[in-house]
């Protein structure tokens, strides 16, 4: 598991969270919020999705 340390509040971490874009497939998704978190280029074959699970209600403390 990734865990992130957030820039705006060092004592807070969180996994490394994300959401489909219009038109966007679960692996193309994959691939962006991977280079949008952590800078790094992941290519579709380098992926195994586990676990996807669509939803639009989340909290975060």
């Amino acid at each position: 598991m990734l865990m992130l340390q957030r820039r705006d509040d060092p004592d807070f971490w969180q996994s490394v969270t994300g959401s489909l874009e219009e038109g966007e497939t679960a692996s193309q998704a994959a691939m962006r919020e991977v280079k949008e978190e952590v800078a790094i280029d992941v290519a579709s074959e380098q992926l195994t999705l586990i676990d996807c699970q669509r939803t639009v209600e989340f909290e975060i403390f």
